[in-house]
């Protein structure tokens, strides 16, 4: 009985019980870029129902209005992951007592299937087009060009120290957890590498980065300026260093480990994108001959440069008559 009426005052305390404050109560556990997530959560939530939002107030059909709502703000894979957060924190109301049931219908029934996102990466031309143009901060200059050598998250480039670089076998390696994986990986520094890093050092930061809004602007014009049409954020550095490295012929698995993948089967999404790439190059080879072709001959033409069947249609008129008269 008293478990009942527990559970009953837990319920009705929801119905003044802010989303807010659930994710509140879980922050400290989180990591950095969890909550990121959360907090990036609250605001799309905020913006939808234009103030605070209670726990009571989640019904399917909320849910529907706010996926379609979702939509309208972010790309498809961005608001799949805002609406899988806000379905673990549903079930922690409902674990809690706070609701009955999770009202959320599945991500299936809320989004479009689900589609890889396209993701742009640098050709070795466009990296020398941004080597030899001015970046308005140098440092994000040295930062990028560095993280396309490495595959380094943006993330660890800002909490990357010179104790991170250590000598392995006569190389200097990066030995580093990462911030968004916990993994360690560990990355041989190339020669290019190691003119942007210049002298090493023993302590401190390796780069002393502005702000990421800074960042991106940063980027954006300096992708304008060098004459790249493509859009230019931190992390195109990552997919640059690993299709690049896979179009050198370094084994996916190398690769894989290379950017602490968890599975190769991420890394493998680099390798169908260059297969994507050969496969474009070869159609444009070919509407290329196509349009090339010498017009075709007119039919009588034809005929003269092919005696044979010249020859064959001479003998079907021949085989008609002769049908003709014995009839």
């Amino acid at each position: 009985m008293y478990i009942i009426m527990k559970t009953i005052k837990r319920q009705q305390e929801a119905t003044s019980l802010e989303i807010s404050q659930i994710i509140a109560q879980h922050e400290s556990r989180h990591r950095k870029n969890t909550r990121g997530v959360n907090h990036a959560l609250l605001q799309h939530l905020t913006n939808f129902v234009g103030g605070t939002l209670l726990v009571s107030d989640i019904t399917e059909d909320f849910c529907f209005s706010f996926a379609k709502f979702l939509m309208s703000q972010v790309a498809t894979n961005s608001a799949r992951t805002y609406l899988h957060k806000l379905h673990a924190i549903l079930e922690r109301a409902v674990s809690s007592h706070l609701l009955d049931f999770n009202p959320m219908p599945t991500l299936n029934e809320l989004l479009p299937r689900f589609v890889s996102p396209r993701r742009t990466y640098l050709t070795l031309q466009d990296v020398e087009r941004l080597r030899s143009t001015p970046c308005h901060h140098n440092e994000t200059k040295r930062a990028f060009l560095f993280a396309c050598q490495t595959g380094l998250r943006l993330s660890d480039i800002e909490t990357l120290e010179w104790s991170d670089i250590v000598n392995i076998n006569g190389t200097p390696t990066i030995v580093k957890t990462q911030v968004k994986t916990s993994r360690q990986v560990r990355i041989p520094l190339n020669r290019i590498a190691l003119e942007i890093l210049g002298t090493l050092k023993s302590q401190g930061h390796v780069f002393h980065l502005m702000s990421r809004s800074i960042i991106s602007i940063d980027l954006h014009q300096w992708a304008k300026d060098a004459g790249i049409g493509k859009d230019i954020t931190f992390h195109v550095s990552r997919h640059t260093f690993a299709t690049l490295s896979i179009s050198a012929g370094v084994d996916i698995y190398v690769v894989s480990k290379l950017c602490g993948h968890a599975t190769v089967k991420t890394t493998e999404i680099y390798a169908h994108l260059i297969d994507s790439t050969l496969q474009q190059g070869v159609d444009k080879l070919g509407i290329a001959m196509r349009n090339s072709r010498p017009s075709a001959p007119k039919s009588w033409f034809r005929r003269l440069l092919n005696p044979a069947n010249t020859l064959i249609q001479k003998l079907r008129r021949q085989k008609k008559l002769r049908v003709g008269v014995g009839g």
